[in-house]
């Protein structure tokens, strides 16, 4: 972090965010007085998954069964999944987005550092790279998870829901069945 005074005495502080560096860049950069922030990250490969029933063989049983458990209820809170893309998505499904983030930030993951904005100019900068996953109730929007598509890849996942509802692999499983037909 670099940190200097203006004039009338303000405190500037800026950081630099170096991602994905190799242990040599991490060294030269350790030596240089660069701190080291770790966090987590999953990546997932396709391999020749045709549907998410591939998908889901290619796990150990108790994964499998617990993904089936989890299937079981999300069937018995009557939601509907749907997936949308590139205009699909409209400013109530960006609003109401931003509140499902919102709430995961707030209780459980940090700082909400993506703003109401972000989302809306998102949609109109990126078109069909974004994909918006959201769950239903009636016409209600209870839940949603948001990904870029880019190429053969898909990059982020943010989630989130207003309430206590069970979809992460639900909405995992849309996402890769998606991604399997792009």
């Amino acid at each position: 972090m670099v940190s200097r005074k203006t004039r009338n005495n303000l405190v500037i502080r800026q950081t630099i965010h170096i991602t994905f560096s190799s242990e040599n860049e991490w060294q030269n950069h350790k030596e240089k007085g660069f701190l080291r922030r770790i966090g987590m990250q999953y990546h997932w490969t396709n391999r020749s998954y045709t549907c998410f029933d591939d998908f889901l063989m290619d796990m150990k049983r108790n994964k499998r069964k617990n993904i089936c458990q989890e299937h079981k209820k999300i069937s018995a809170q009557n939601l509907t999944m749907k997936r949308l893309r590139g205009n699909e998505i409209k400013a109530k499904h960006r609003d109401s987005f931003y509140t499902f983030y919102r709430n995961t930030t707030d209780n459980k993951w940090g700082s909400p550092y993506l703003t109401r904005e972000f989302f809306h100019n998102m949609g109109s900068k990126m078109g069909d790279q974004v994909l918006l996953v959201v769950a239903e109730e009636g016409d209600e929007l209870v839940a949603g998870a948001l990904t870029l598509i880019g190429g053969d890849t898909i990059y982020g996942r943010l989630w989130g829901c207003p309430q206590k509802l069970i979809i992460p692999t639900y909405i995992l499983k849309l996402v890769i069945t998606r991604f399997v037909s792009i």
